[in-house]
Parts: structure tokens; sequence; C-alpha cells
């Protein structure tokens, strides 16, 4: 199943493939070695009422096209104001410029990051945003989105949504792993790590994932090297004849052998 090509995927046709092939990704195995580079918690979100200085998620409407200024040489800065029905929160990129023609008034964003207070206004500084509409697929609702690496011409809606069917195409996997291994330093099963490295169901979940994965990289690098060096033990090196060769040898050096 793994070594399907990706255009099996819904939505990913020969144009897209050859996309996400610049990544590396040319079938099914591929999408679920790619990893996300990030992710953004949007499990825990707040009214505007309660968001407070820190780390913080909400869902917004965009109460007006957001504006840019540029106040000084190499410096931009584009503002907006969400809102929900508790009240108001600023919106602030700083040299960001495209951000001003990537959001629509009135829109509902998603929105994840760090939140300055400045006086009595809070305001959420080079936040991530997703537009809702694009979250709320599958059932899952709101919870931690993973974040790919892209190239030009993807997004992450479509790697997302590639990466999802792929493990449900793929999922369930044979343990790869030594079940004595795994026990001895308490690992997660396979299929649990890369569901979870993909699409958390939360964050412990997630650190579990990642533990895996990697021990699992590491067991691997490590049995390759010593596979690598019984073999070489195997092999027959090339004999030489050197009889006669070390009297011959030492009449030809400048200098007299000290027996040593």
């Amino acid at each position: 199943m793994g070594d399907q090509p990706l255009t099996a995927l819904k939505g990913v046709g020969p144009k897209r493939a050859e996309l996400f092939a610049k990544l590396g990704v040319v079938n099914l195995s591929d999408m679920l070695s790619l990893l996300p580079r990030d992710y953004q918690d949007f499990s825990s979100i707040q009214p505007c009422a309660a968001l407070q200085e820190g780390q913080g998620a909400a869902l917004l409407r965009l109460a007006a096209q957001p504006r840019v200024a540029y106040p000084r040489r190499g410096l931009s800065i584009v503002s907006a104001t969400g809102h929900d029905e508790t009240g108001r929160v600023g919106l602030v990129w700083y040299n960001q410029p495209y951000m001003k023609n990537s959001l629509e008034a009135g829109a509902v964003y998603l929105v994840y990051g760090k939140i300055e207070c400045t006086g009595k206004t809070l305001r959420f500084v080079n936040p991530s945003l997703e537009p809702a509409e694009n979250l709320a697929d599958g059932g899952r609702g709101f919870g931690i989105l993973p974040v790919y690496p892209l190239v030009a011409g993807l997004n992450q809606k479509a790697v997302r949504n590639a990466a999802k069917e792929a493990l449900e195409r793929c999922l369930p996997l044979k343990e790869n792993l030594p079940e004595m291994l795994r026990l001895d330093y308490e690992l997660c099963e396979r299929n649990f790590a890369l569901q979870n490295a993909h699409f958390p169901k939360d964050m412990s979940s997630l650190a579990a994932a990642r533990r895996r994965l990697a021990m699992e990289e590491v067991f691997f690098f490590l049995l390759a090297i010593r596979l690598l060096g019984r073999e070489r033990r195997a092999q027959k090196g090339i004999s030489y004849r050197t009889e006669g060769l070390l009297g011959e040898f030492l009449r030809l050096v400048p200098f007299a052998s000290t027996g040593a």
C-alpha cells in the first residue's frame, strides 16, 4: 500500500504530485515520513475577554481590511482588529506586508501566537492564522494542527489532506521494533506514533510519538552500522606472498636496522 503513487490520493493530480516531489514525497510511504516542522495549538481557544499576555488562541472575525504602514525605511507594520461576542483584540505583523492582502474583512480566522499587553490593550504579535472554514473537516474540529514544510504552489490544507488520507490508507502498519526494546524504553506503538506525529490528540501524545520515532531512527541507524561491520568482517581480504621481500627491503634502505 505504501508504494502507491501520491496520485492515488484525492486532490493530487500530476501537477500537484510534481510539487510534492520537490519535498521528496512520491508515494504514500513518503507522505507518512514527511513529518510536520511545527504545530499550532488551537485546542484551548479562548474568547477575547479571557485572553491574557503570553501565548493564546482565539476564534476571531476580522473587523475590517488590514492596514499597512511604513514608519521608516525597512519596516512595515500590518495592523488589524479581530472580535468575537466578548470583545476585541488587535493583530499586528512586522515586516510581513503581504498579510494586508492575505486576509478578508468579515472572515473568521483561528488566530494563534504571542499576546502582548500595552496599557489595557491586548494584541497578537506576528500570529499564525487559519481560515476557520478550512479546519472543521472530517469531524476533527479544532485541535493541534500540523505545520508542514512547503514549496511554492502548495498550501497547508493540501498537505494536511494528503497526510490524513495517507494515514487512513496505510494504517495499521506492522510493528517494526522488537517488543522487548519497545517495552524496556517505554515506547508507544508504531501506528499511534505516526497518527499523533501528524495529527496529535494532545501535547502528551505528540511528545510520546516524537520520542518513539526518534528512538526508531536511532535504532535502525545503529543496526545498519552493525550489519555493515559484520559484512566487512565476513569478507576475506586479499592475500599477498612476502617470502624473501624483507631481506631485499633491508638491503635497499641506507641505514642499518636497529633490531627493535
